[in-house]
Parts: C-alpha cells; sequence; structure tokens
C-alpha cells in the first residue's frame, strides 16, 4: 500500500492541533507547501505553548518521515529558516499576509489533489505508523478521528488518552514505559500535563490497582504537589464525593502497606 508523506504530515499537524480535519483533507503535496502551511498556522495557537519547542518537536517528527521517503527535503532547517525569518516568538497574533498565502496554497494544492484522483487516507496513515515506535499516538488518534469525525482541540490529549495507554499495554509495554512513550511524544507541554496524569490515574485504578509502578512513575515526575492539584481536579470532573485529600491518604495508605514512601518517588 502507497503511503502519501502527505498524509502522515497532515496526521502529525492534526495531532498538534495546527490543522483542523477538514484542512488535512486538503492539505498540500510537496514539502514547500507543507513546510509554508503547517507552520503558518502555529500562531494560531494558545500563546503559552513555546513556539519554536513546537518547531522543534512537530518539525523533528515531520523530518523523520520525510527523510524515509525523500532524503533530500530537511523539513526541520525549513521551519527554522521560517521561524526566525517571520520572528514568531510570542505569537502575538497570525501575519495576514503570509496566512492569506497559506490558505491559498493550500486551496490550490487540494484542487491539484483532487484533480489527481488521489485523496488523503487516515486510516492508511494509522497503519504506517503504528509500526513505527513512538509514533502509536499519532495512529491511534488518526483512527479515533476517522471514526468520531471530531476536530481537534487543545485538550486533544484527552481523546488519544482514552485508549492509548491500553493499546501499549496490551502489547506488552510496562506502566513507567508508556508513560515515557507519552513523555517522549508530548514532552512537557503545560496545556496536557493535568490531562495526562488524570488519565493515568483513571488507568492505574481501574486496570493496574495491583502496580505500583504507575503512580511511583508519575510522582517522580511531576512530584508531590502536581498530583495534589490533579486529584482536586479529577474529583471535581468525576463527581465522586471523596475530597482530593481522602483520595491523597488512601493513595499513600495503599503504599505504606506495599513498603512505598513518598521519598522513594520524589525527584531525586
Amino acid at each position: 500500500m502507497r503511503i502519501h508523506a502527505t498524509e502522515i504530515v497532515a496526521v502529525v499537524a492534526i495531532t498538534t492541533g495546527i490543522l483542523s480535519v477538514s484542512d488535512a483533507f486538503s492539505f498540500p503535496t510537496t514539502a514547500v507547501d507543507v513546510g509554508d502551511t503547517v507552520f503558518a498556522r502555529i500562531r494560531d495557537i494558545d500563546d503559552k505553548v513555546d513556539c519554536l519547542s513546537l518547531i522543534e518537536h512537530v518539525g523533528g517528527f515531520i523530518k523523520s518521515i520525510f527523510s524515509k521517503a525523500h532524503p533530500s527535503i530537511p523539513v526541520l532547517d525549513r521551519t527554522r529558516k521560517l521561524y526566525e525569518k517571520n520572528k514568531w516568538i510570542g505569537m502575538n497574533g497570525p501575519d495576514k499576509v503570509r496566512r492569506a498565502e497559506a490558505e491559498e496554497l493550500t486551496k490550490e494544492s487540494m484542487m491539484k489533489f483532487r484533480d489527481q484522483g488521489a485523496s488523503p487516507s487516515l486510516k492508511h496513515v494509522a497503519d504506517f505508523v503504528e509500526k513505527s515506535p513512538g509514533s502509536g499516538f499519532v495512529a491511534a488518534y488518526a483512527e479515533r478521528l476517522k471514526l468520531s469525525k471530531r476536530e481537534p482541540t487543545a485538550t486533544f490529549g484527552r481523546t488519544i488518552l482514552e485508549h492509548l495507554p491500553h493499546v501499549w499495554l496490551k502489547k506488552g509495554l510496562s506502566a513507567d514505559g508508556v508513560f515515557h512513550e507519552l513523555q517522549f511524544e508530548f514532552g512537557r507541554l503545560d496545556f496536557i500535563k493535568l490531562t495526562l496524569l488524570e488519565e493515568f490515574i483513571k488507568l492505574s485504578n481501574a486496570e493496574r490497582s495491583g502496580d505500583d509502578t504507575l503512580m511511583k512513575t508519575l510522582l517522580k515526575f511531576y512530584g508531590d504537589y502536581d498530583l495534589h492539584n490533579l486529584l482536586a481536579s479529577y474529583v471535581t470532573k468525576s463527581g465522586t464525593k471523596k475530597t482530593a485529600n481522602q483520595r491523597l491518604r488512601e493513595l499513600r495508605a495503599d503504599w505504606a502497606e506495599r513498603s512505598i514512601t513518598i521519598d522513594d518517588v520524589e525527584m531525586g
């Protein structure tokens, strides 16, 4: 099965919230268009997200995929040049001229792509990236979008994590391994940190109650304070009558029974 590199880039862009699903289905077919269109959208993202870090993260992943099919396309280098040229520091607002150019470029490419009788397939992309280490979330999210037809938002992590950890665990990846896979994929972006923690607590409570590795890993990475904040959020959203302090005491009591102390999981 032939996979279009632009389909993969489109899914990467979707999962980072740069492009909507409808945009992805009209994605440009050349690397030059990819650089202009995808990263023109970065400035529309919440200004709390560090733009350069996002370019490094997404650009690096795009580059790794492009290099397999088109070694001559230096996508990451191109995005760095775009960043330096346009001075997108702080993302105070989109450049209307370049935004319009990117939009027009997308429309033109969409027409060419349709005339060729081709159409990006999220399922094909999912099948492809599922086989690549460290990129399972793209496949899972692509499939999720295809089935639910939902638009991604800044809280896309919640949608992904509804099922992705379960997939990895079924494949034999340890709880600690799952967490590090997510850490690798998402980094430490603040806007999904609590989502990650919340979903892992649910996963730990529901399916891995006998395994302390997951909770220890969470605390080691985020610390006790963040866990407490998370529990407060979790209690509110879940509608449970237990308070965050009660839940934290329960967790600590459970750890105590298994000779686990808070010192075991704090940052070294």
